[in-house]
């Protein structure tokens, strides 16, 4: 793949996280879930290598704005995101 960078090139991998957190890009811009997930994926990836607990801190942040998300629209749409339990 052109233009993608090896897991083990952690510095750029890191800067590139850096830079998009910083153009307000990720987790902060426009927001879809496969880009949230993908950044976790990511951020795990990068904490298997580095062991730096903030990385995962990270993670739980996104998802807990992700499941606040999905919340907030089930409210204005109850029963289109989350079907209810079967007895």
């Amino acid at each position: 793949m052109t233009g993608s960078l090896p897991l083990k090139e952690i510095a750029a991998v890191q800067a590139r996280l850096a830079w998009m957190r910083e153009a307000r890009i990720w987790p902060n811009g426009l927001r879809y879930l496969w880009t949230d997930a993908f950044g976790v994926v990511l951020l795990v990836s990068l904490w298997q290598e580095r062991h730096d607990d903030r990385l995962l801190r990270e993670c739980e942040w996104v998802v807990a704005e992700v499941i606040t998300h999905i919340m907030a629209c089930t409210s204005h749409f109850p029963g289109r995101f989350l079907r209810p339990a079967v007895p």
